[in-house]
C-alpha cells in the first residue's frame, strides 16, 4: 500500500465512523465501552488524530453492524452491481432466461 492510499483509508475511517455513528444514533461513550477503552481514545478516531487498530476496526464494524469495506470506504469485491442482481432475478423468475444465459455462457 502506498502512503497516499493509507492516508486515504485513514481519512475514510474518520469520515465513515462519523457518518455511521450519526446514522445509527450511537454515542461515543457506548462505542468506548464496547471497545473497552476510554471515550477520549475513541474521540481521537473521530477527529483523525489516531486510527483504530485492526481489532478495534472489526469491533467497530460489529458495533455499527456494517462491513469493514463500508468503514474503510472501499468497494466490496463480493458485492453485485444492480445490473447483476437484475440478471440473477430474471434468471430465477423465468427458466427461459436461465437457459438463454447458460447457452451464451456455455454452461451445462
Amino acid at each position: 500500500m502506498r502512503i497516499n492510499e493509507q492516508n486515504d483509508i485513514e481519512k475514510n475511517i474518520t469520515l465513515n465512523l462519523n457518518k455511521y455513528m450519526s446514522e445509527k444514533n450511537k454515542k461515543r461513550a457506548d462505542l468506548a465501552l464496547y471497545l473497552e477503552t476510554t471515550t477520549a481514545s475513541v474521540s481521537r478516531f473521530f477527529t483523525g488524530i489516531s486510527t483504530p487498530s485492526i481489532i478495534q476496526i472489526v469491533k467497530i464494524c460489529e458495533f455499527l453492524d456494517i462491513t469493514i469495506y463500508q468503514l474503510l470506504g472501499i468497494e466490496d469485491p463480493t458485492m453485485l452491481t444492480d445490473d447483476e442482481i437484475k440478471i440473477i432475478k430474471a434468471c430465477r423468475d423465468d427458466s427461459n432466461n436461465l437457459e438463454y444465459v447458460k447457452r451464451v455462457l456455455n454452461i451445462k
